[in-house]
């Protein structure tokens, strides 16, 4: 078995797989590229046949059909490579504005923590709140590490990395939390 498929299944036990469109990208893909070729190969090779060298008029229907097909299969793929480069900036904008709001919220935690009283100070455990606030800095560390493993998933889904990337990052969370008593316990 080789690497990428081992990693493909260790993915798969956690529920993690590519989308439809990933498995079958590769086959239309080549089955198209196929089509287009041996469409040329035809076209290229058809013999004139009349006497002064024209196509007959089949021949040319035969040949605008193959042009026009390629044309329409050329438009087809880069619409779909469009729409696809579109959804991969949009996530990656959605994740930066993610980003954005959790180290806002990390920095409200630190100043909240820097502003506590002695006595408050005195007993600081990174589990635990800062006084006025909701969450506390273990609690914005995994935030930050549910949202990374968040998007390696949907970017492993979409086929724009591969299964060794997404299972570098679920390693990573994974020891992450294994070394952590609060997540581990």
């Amino acid at each position: 078995m080789s690497t990428s498929t081992a990693k493909r299944k260790k993915l798969a036990t956690y529920s993690i797989r590519p989308n439809w469109w990933v498995r079958v990208r590769p086959w239309l893909i080549g089955l198209v590229i196929t089509g287009i070729v041996l469409g040329l190969i035809y076209w290229i090779w058809q013999p004139a046949a009349t006497s002064q060298g024209t196509p007959s008029p089949e021949q040319t229907r035969i040949k605008d059909v193959i042009q026009i097909l390629i044309l329409i299969l050329g438009f087809v793929f880069g619409y779909v490579q469009w729409i696809m480069a579109r959804y991969e900036a949009s996530l990656d904008r959605f994740y930066d504005r993610l980003d954005v709001a959790n180290r806002r919220l990390g920095t409200m935690v630190e100043q909240a923590w820097n502003r506590a009283n002695p006595v408050d100070m005195a007993g600081f455990d990174v589990y635990a709140n800062p006084p006025r606030v909701g969450v506390g800095l273990f609690d914005m560390w995994v935030f930050a590490e549910l949202d990374n493993l968040e998007y390696i998933i949907e970017k492993y889904k979409w086929g724009f990395i591969t299964a060794a990337q997404a299972c570098r990052a679920l390693n990573t969370f994974r020891s992450r939390c294994e070394r952590d008593n609060t997540l581990s316990a």
